[in-house]
């Protein structure tokens, strides 16, 4: 009696899961498209040479010091003012 209720649950599991990937197919499937994306767009910033990320890193420390040097002469200004 165990046995046929195993196959019964199975069955029903089976079932289940069919109806659920026919109603989600399409939704996973583009979500599945933007991870593949997102990951391809991620591989093609690692190829950039150590030369390229160097200056992109002192790039954006440079503009930090500069926002950091704007918003500090803001702040000095207004004390004074």
């Amino acid at each position: 009696m165990g046995q046929s209720r195993f196959f019964e649950g199975f069955l029903i599991g089976a079932i289940f899961g069919a109806v659920i990937a026919y109603l989600f197919g399409d939704s996973i499937k583009e979500c599945t498209e933007e991870k593949i994306e997102s990951v391809k767009d991620a591989v093609k910033l690692n190829n950039e040479s150590p030369e390229e990320k160097v200056e992109k890193t002192l790039g954006a420390i440079e503009k930090g010091f500069d926002h950091i040097t704007k918003v500090l002469e803001e702040k000095k200004n207004t004390n004074k003012g």
